[in-house]
């Protein structure tokens, strides 16, 4: 097992990271920004996951599952486009289920290939669809955080 893990947390196999630019992952926004230090990445790695826990918190299973998976890709090491596949079904859910246009906006930017095309062009473009991935969590926890809000405060847009 340990070598498992040594042969996947390896910097310097080829095979395995053939441009870290072209991942989808949140190591890839620092890689395409020059800003890729591992202060920034972990600043990133515990940004991804509070953002997962608000947008799990209390919330139904359709949300659950979108937080879940994008916050998954995000902190994934090897995550290349073609796994962004994994958001199909979650995107699809939040676009015909979600109340908040926020959220669905979010859902129907991952589910049109512009991002995705835009990353083709390269360094700094490769962050898009990382960053992308991360305003979609960033819906739902905000979705999840006006549904569970204490009466009378202040509301951005109305859930029901």
């Amino acid at each position: 097992m340990q070598l498992y893990v040594a042969l996947l947390t390896a910097k310097d196999i080829e095979a395995l990271s053939p441009l870290p630019a072209l991942m989808i992952n949140i190591y890839a926004i620092g890689e395409n920004l020059n800003i890729d230090s591992p202060l920034f990445s972990g600043v990133l790695v515990v940004l991804t996951l509070a953002l997962t826990g608000m947008a799990v918190r209390k919330a139904p299973y359709w949300r659950s599952l979108a937080a879940a998976l994008a916050g998954s890709l995000l902190i994934a090491l090897h995550v290349f486009r073609y796994d962004a596949s994994f958001l199909l079904l979650p995107l699809w859910l939040v676009m015909f289920v979600s109340k908040i246009s926020f959220s669905r906006f979010a859902a129907f930017a991952l589910l049109v290939p512009i991002p995705y095309f835009i990353a083709i062009v390269g360094k700094p473009d490769g962050a898009v669809p990382p960053l992308a991935i991360l305003v979609f969590l960033i819906a739902l926890a905000r979705e999840s955080y006006l549904e569970t809000r204490p009466e009378g405060s202040p509301v951005g847009e109305e859930t029901a």
